[in-house]
């Protein structure tokens, strides 16, 4: 499993959320950071965490 990267706003710990009701889901959160950034919930545990670790460069974001 992929190490879960930094919050990208705030540099704080992020976490990795588990729901289960009748099916697990997953889901990377940051509630400490005044942002509070959290990607979609997933089925795939890989899939949360990539789309947690995934960053957009400065000049992808149209600035």
């Amino acid at each position: 499993m992929p190490e879960l990267k930094s919050c990208p706003f705030c540099g704080g710990k992020p976490v990795l959320i588990t729901v289960m009701d009748g099916n697990k889901w997953y889901s990377c959160h940051n509630i400490n950071c005044k942002i509070r950034p959290s990607t979609p919930m997933s089925k795939d545990i890989n899939k949360a965490i990539e789309a947690w670790n995934k960053r957009r460069k400065i000049s992808e974001r149209g600035h």
